[in-house]
């Protein structure tokens, strides 16, 4: 290891040594240079722009170093989205906060003081755990223990992604007869469990068991095994001596209306079992990427709010929405007694009605509740929400604890119930109602991320 002294908090044995390029990263994560100290960032928000910057070290003439100055020139437009986690944050006047910084294979968060166009070096940290990625951060190799808690079954060729499985409990398949859409195929075991969760809605299948299961780290992501990744743990040599003694563990693949697939400890064939059978086990396994940010619902979210709804149908909980932490202000719906049209109901509607509202209303009523929402401004520096649908606003209400700020108020949604009328929503009590458009009720701004 090289021996460069940096002045006061960047200490000899964090930032010296070899780039890393190598090292699999997110895009928007910086990094600082091996001899010359230069640090790169390609993603800087200020405000709700993202720009890309180079800073070079001010040495000291004991060779000592803890302030950078700008590079002419280097600051240029970047196409990063402001929400991305690894982005650096810059404050004018204030402070440079650098979330990401990549050296010597290694990922580090620091600091500084902005007297632009120098930046002088406060605090730095390792990023070692998922404040910023959904896993610890590592390299892991099959019959590792996992980031979740698990044991490793399958990396990619960095160590830096791959899969983990536990063992759970007794639980039946289902005890509805019908024909679940599940597949054999390989990688199928987390469309498999969506389908069965919704097509058999009980808290104690085998399915629901493994896709609630709290990994190590609360990550609530896992599902239930198809029977080709079944078959293709109960193969690994590297897992020989860590997998039960005995025991039956269903898959999520179903062999017919009444039948699902399971696995009996040292039988190499898979076998058949009604649905129903209450002695056979539940097994979870998970997909992670030590540089993928993943959430649960309460998290706190890219933009500085609150998680209160996740996307978890086809990948691991990477997208969802955010409340704010507290309301926007009062405001009228918009459009009083003159239809919008064309808002509706629905996750995923909650943006375009906003922009619906704005565009027909903002003449009328420039402060109105969508004006309000798409306005605000969020603690981590991005610009801009939307009003929640109805159905989105709901999901806010049953988090409405984990959100919090909420004063039993009557909140609006960006559904219109009619020219004169939209729906709002009590989240004392959960009643969704609809109400005339000029009444003054309570804004709380959602972003999707």
């Amino acid at each position: 290891m090289k021996q460069i002294r940096i002045f006061c908090l960047l200490m000899t044995s964090v930032f010296v040594g070899g780039s890393g390029a190598a090292f699999g990263h997110d895009a928007a994560c910086g990094t600082l240079g091996d001899e010359d100290l230069i640090l790169t960032l390609p993603c800087v928000v200020s405000g709700d722009k993202a720009y890309s910057a180079t800073l070079l070290p001010i040495k000291r003439p004991d060779g000592n170093v803890g302030k950078w100055t700008l590079q002419a020139g280097s600051v240029k437009s970047a196409s990063f989205d402001p929400g991305n986690n690894n982005c650096a944050n810059y404050n004018p006047g204030v402070s440079l906060a650098v979330r990401c910084v990549l050296h010597d294979g290694a990922l580090w968060s620091a600091e500084f003081g902005a007297n632009y166009p120098v930046f002088d070096l406060r605090s730095y940290e390792p990023y070692t755990t998922n404040e910023l990625f959904g896993d610890s951060l590592g390299t892991y190799k099959i019959g590792d223990t996992g980031p979740g808690g698990g044991f490793v079954y399958q990396v990619d060729e960095t160590g830096l992604a791959g899969k983990e499985v536990v063992f759970l409990n007794y639980n039946k398949w289902c005890d509805v007869v019908s024909d679940i859409k599940t597949s054999m195929l390989p990688k199928t075991g987390f469309a498999n469990t969506n389908a069965i969760t919704k097509g058999c809605p009980s808290d104690t299948t085998a399915a629901s068991i493994a896709k609630n299961y709290p990994w190590k780290k609360g990550q609530i992501d896992g599902y239930l095994p198809s029977i080709d990744e079944l078959v293709f743990i109960a193969g690994l040599p590297e897992l020989a001596e860590k997998l039960p003694s005995e025991g039956f563990f269903w898959s999520s693949s179903q062999s017919s209306t009444t039948n699902a697939w399971y696995w009996e400890v040292g039988n190499s064939a898979m076998q058949q079992a009604n649905k129903s059978a209450t002695n056979i086990k539940s097994t979870a396994v998970r997909a992670f990427n030590t540089t993928i940010k993943t959430y649960k619902i309460g998290d706190p979210g890219p933009g500085g709010g609150i998680v209160f709804y996740l996307d978890c149908t086809d990948t691991p909980c990477q997208h969802g929405l955010e409340a704010a932490l507290a309301d926007a202000g009062t405001a009228e719906w918009g459009c009083d007694e003159r239809p919008v049209g064309g808002t509706k109901t629905g996750i995923g509607t909650g943006q375009s009605n906003t922009d619906i509202i704005n565009a027909k209303c903002g003449d009328s009523i420039p402060y109105n509740s969508a004006y309000l929402a798409a306005n605000f401004k969020w603690p981590n520096g991005q610009t801009g929400g939307f009003l929640p649908s109805k159905d989105e606003l709901n999901e806010l209400y049953k988090h409405k604890d984990v959100v919090g700020g909420f004063d039993g108020c009557f909140c609006w949604s960006s559904s219109e119930y009619s020219s004169i009328e939209a729906w709002y929503q009590y989240i004392g009590s959960g009643g969704q109602e609809y109400g005339g458009k000029g009444n003054a009720y309570d804004v709380r701004a959602v972003r999707a991320f």
